[in-house]
């Protein structure tokens, strides 16, 4: 699925879904993020990590897709996971805090396994 500037792919391993974001998570991606979000949920799937490696920027809109997401994706019993983030996108979730909401990875196995 591509976005403005980003592209999204999905995989699948066991109950886990890989979000892989490749681009800038901004205003102009927003629907295309966010519809990525609505499907997983309407096929109830639940766990989810978004792999982050290929995004050097988050806007507060980027930012409020995942949080947005977080209520639904929990109350399925599951929850989200961010793996892989680059230096600038970890120094902003670090200053705003987004630990205390959304758990973070260094790699993606990490995050997989966070889930067994």
């Amino acid at each position: 699925m591509q976005g403005c500037d980003l592209q999204i792919n999905i995989e699948q391993k066991a109950d886990i879904c890989i979000i892989k974001c490749i681009g800038n998570i901004d205003s102009d991606a927003y629907s295309g993020l966010k519809e990525v979000f609505d499907k997983l949920m309407r096929e109830k799937k639940y766990k989810i990590v978004v792999d982050l490696s290929d995004v050097n920027f988050i806007s507060s809109t980027g930012w409020g897709i995942f949080i947005g997401s977080l209520q639904k994706i929990r109350s399925g019993g599951g929850d989200l996971r961010l793996a892989a983030m680059t230096e600038e996108v970890e120094n902003i979730y670090n200053m705003v805090n987004f630990g205390e909401l959304l758990l973070s990875y260094d790699t993606i196995e990490e995050a997989i396994d966070s889930f067994k």
